[in-house]
């Protein structure tokens, strides 16, 4: 059987928020309904500046169609938040 790991990663910025506790609110919202809703691994990271997180969203599937679409829909909902900007670079590979 042939498995497909894709990795994106996730440059987010919080726009409205100031504090590092606020910004660790949000990023755990974040990952939790990532890790929920699309059954996928995340890790979070953080730049210094306060408004900037990083999460790494890693799925595994049959094909590269399903990855692809499970990464669009977390790009959907990241969007759909409205106070998040972010840059994606995705990777998909033959496991």
């Amino acid at each position: 059987m042939i498995m497909y790991n894709g990795v994106a990663v996730f440059k987010l910025r919080v726009e409205w928020q100031c504090t590092l506790k606020e910004r660790r609110q949000v990023s755990q919202k974040v990952r939790d309904h990532i890790k929920n809703q699309f059954n996928a691994s995340v890790k979070l990271d953080y730049e210094e500046e306060a408004q900037i997180f990083y999460c790494v969203v890693s799925l595994l599937g049959e094909s590269e169609n399903f990855i692809d679409n499970q990464l669009r829909y977390i790009e959907d909902y990241l969007e759909m938040l409205g106070e998040i900007t972010y840059t994606c670079e995705v990777s998909i590979d033959r496991v």
